[in-house]
């Protein structure tokens, strides 16, 4: 949870799965890499406005979800990521779901889990 409103609805947040330390597989070759790799998901949600009347009262409502993977966020010198790492994921250069983040190996970026879900 990195973010929440006066309502207590959840803005921003991020998921991670720290992938298995290096060196410490018996693992080799792809296995080994995919393994070893770590996964980072933020997610953005936004709301309507509550409706607050001396007649009415209406929460707010979800209105829109984005999900992001994320690639090439760094934790510095410690082992697991800090909320505060997170903080400038928002203007990371968003990549298209179809491309992939290894093309970007030298910059973070965050690319649009939208190709990934299903569609209604």
């Amino acid at each position: 949870m990195l973010e929440v409103d006066g309502y207590g609805n959840l803005l921003r947040s991020a998921s991670v799965a720290y992938g298995r330390r290096p060196s410490h597989s018996t693992l080799a070759g792809e296995d080994k890499t995919s393994q070893e790799q770590t996964l980072v998901t933020y997610t953005e949600n936004d709301f309507t406005n509550a409706i607050t009347t001396p007649q009415n009262y209406h929460g707010t409502l979800p209105s829109e979800t984005q999900v992001y993977q994320v690639t090439g966020l760094k934790h510095h010198g410690y082992t697991h990521f800090k909320p505060a790492d997170f903080d400038d994921v928002p203007a990371l250069k968003t990549i298209p779901f179809e491309q992939h983040a290894e093309d970007h190996r030298k910059e973070a970026t965050h690319r649009s889990a939208e190709g990934a879900l299903p569609k209604r």
